[in-house]
């Protein structure tokens, strides 16, 4: 669960980003663009795959898509995934990517267990 070199670079990279106030974009801007992305890439179309290349709205691997981040910092996550601002959508939408995945959900519901944030 500990973070691949790629990942420990891009928030190296990104330090200076992460502390500095950041608007997120729309939801709907997100959307439009993981859909772009992932019709590039030839990927299938489906809920799932466009969550795989939404772009993460917060946080240090900010600007990385959600897929790219369970490959590369299967542990990060935060908590406020029930706010509806469009960086509360962004959580949301991370969240529900997690649990979408057999292998990443049941550490997820662990973790919710023991913590109790969610």
């Amino acid at each position: 669960m500990d973070p691949t070199k790629a990942a420990d670079d891009f928030a190296c990279r990104n330090k200076e980003l992460a502390g500095r106030l950041h608007v997120a974009k729309e939801p709907g801007v997100v959307d439009k663009e993981a859909r772009g992305r992932l019709l590039a890439a030839g990927a299938r179309l489906s809920e799932y795959n466009v969550l795989s290349f939404t772009e993460l709205q917060f946080g240090q691997y900010r600007r990385q898509t959600f897929k790219w981040l369970l490959e590369n910092a299967k542990s990060y996550h935060r908590e406020g995934v029930h706010n509806v601002s469009a960086l509360g959508v962004n959580k949301h939408k991370l969240y529900e990517y997690c649990m979408a995945s057999p292998v990443i959900a049941p550490a997820v519901k662990l973790y919710e267990k023991c913590v109790n944030i969610w």
